[in-house]
């Protein structure tokens, strides 16, 4: 009876480290791929990977790096293990960031999609890029935040699923899925809600307008300078804004916080 209760635990010892084993591996991170083919540039992050990666220019080619580790594939190359090179003759891309919470900028000028994914991510727009570009950003499950504050100049944004968000000179579509906004820190940005929960943030500067549409919102207008029309919409709305007294007078907002 000992030597068989003896086996017996040998066995259960061995089968719950086994299944430690199998539970390790299914919840390790993967990594991420980049491929150029047919000129489009495709970035997937990996499984169970929180990834803060980006598109740009650098020594004169394509190039994507990452936090975690990348694999090239078609016309790519690696550079370092989490950066790959893709040339020069690119005339799209686009970004696949899988689960958990991530982070993706774009420094490009061709135009592309960022599909965020499953996780609360961050959208990084106009990323000191000279020249406009055209990106479909959706912000798929989760809270996500599309932020242009790295840009070079003022911007427009409007939670509509239609083209001409960004710059002046891009011709972004920032689309409803997308929950939260951060403008730039030149004011004079344009920013509009959805019929939905969001967060709106000027990002500094004055002169920026403020538009929550519907849904329960919260605005940010805490720059101590002067800003343009504040107009929480239609829901219960939040309005953080300046002691100063500069800002005009917030429409439609149940709650004031004075900053």
């Amino acid at each position: 009876m000992r030597t068989y209760i003896a086996r017996l635990s040998t066995l259960t010892l061995a089968a719950a480290a086994l299944a430690a084993t199998f539970t390790g591996t299914g919840n390790a991170a993967t990594a991420g791929t980049v491929e150029l083919a047919n000129g489009k540039i495709t970035y997937t992050a990996g499984a169970q990977s929180a990834n803060s990666a980006s598109i740009t220019v650098f020594n004169g080619q394509i190039a994507v790096f990452d936090t975690v580790n990348l694999t090239p594939k078609g016309g790519c190359v690696k550079l370092s293990p989490r950066a790959v090179t893709c040339g020069t003759g690119a005339t799209e891309f686009s970004a696949d960031l899988g689960d958990l919470n991530d982070s993706f900028s774009v420094g490009v000028s061709i135009p592309g999609t960022v599909n965020g994914g499953d996780g609360n991510d961050s959208l990084i727009g106009s990323s000191r890029s000279t020249q406009g570009h055209a990106v479909t950003w959706i912000g798929g499950t989760g809270t996500d935040t599309i932020s242009y504050k790295s840009g070079d100049r003022s911007v427009r944004v409007s939670l509509d699923n239609n083209a001409g968000d960004g710059r002046n000179i891009d011709n972004d579509n920032v689309r409803s899925d997308v929950e939260n906004i951060v403008g730039s820190t030149f004011g004079g940005d344009f920013l509009i809600g959805a019929n939905a929960n969001n967060r709106i943030d000027d990002g500094g500067g004055d002169g920026d307008k403020m538009f929550g549409m519907g849904g329960n919102d919260e605005l940010f207008a805490k720059d101590l300078e002067e800003d343009g029309d504040l107009d929480c919409g239609l829901g219960v709305d939040t309005i953080v804004l300046d002691k100063d007294g500069l800002d005009p007078a917030p429409v439609s907002c149940e709650t004031i916080q004075p900053f």
